[in-house]
């Protein structure tokens, strides 16, 4: 549930901003589109990244402990929601001028978001195998035949290589 609560947390934000409600922007550019196709595409990837980590955390994902403390929980959903809401408010503003200009620049970035996203996702399937069920014996991770398995060569932790690629 601790999951569920901190990663439905930053669609939600996010939404508030890019739907550009009242008391963000004012009036005048309340419910407003952007006229950025960037600022969609902005919105997608930050959608499709935290209903991806849903879904792991449903289907893939394996928690050994029931319990976090409440101190922790607040934490770390302020630590996502404030994030979700620093982002949202600067890429969805009104007076928001996006970086990229050519569709090659555009079509680049959609391209190493979805390798980013598959390479993070491909790591945590293969970590969540490497604890049998009702075990608690550990291994160690080792890169496999897929591909984005490969950063084991050359990380620890490929997960967060990929997760900052996404940003």
């Amino acid at each position: 549930m601790v999951f569920l609560t901190e990663y439905a947390g930053p669609l939600f934000v996010y939404f508030l901003f890019y739907f550009r409600m009242p008391f963000f922007y004012g009036l005048a550019k309340a419910f407003t589109s952007s006229p950025h196709s960037v600022v969609h595409l902005a919105c997608c990837c930050h959608s499709f990244h935290y209903i991806k980590r849903l879904i792991e955390t449903i289907f893939v994902h394996r928690f050994s402990h029931g319990t976090m403390p409440l101190k922790s929980i607040v934490k770390n959903c302020f630590y996502y929601w404030g994030f979700a809401a620093w982002l949202a408010y600067y890429i969805n503003h009104p007076l928001y001028t996006p970086p990229c200009k050519s569709e090659n620049e555009v079509s680049s970035i959609k391209l190493f978001q979805c390798i980013c996203e598959t390479g993070n996702f491909s790591i945590h399937v293969a970590l969540s195998s490497l604890r049998i069920e009702g075990s608690r014996s550990r291994r160690y991770p080792f890169p496999t035949r897929n591909p984005f398995t490969w950063l084991f060569f050359f990380v620890s932790c490929p997960n967060y290589t990929y997760e900052v690629g996404q940003y």
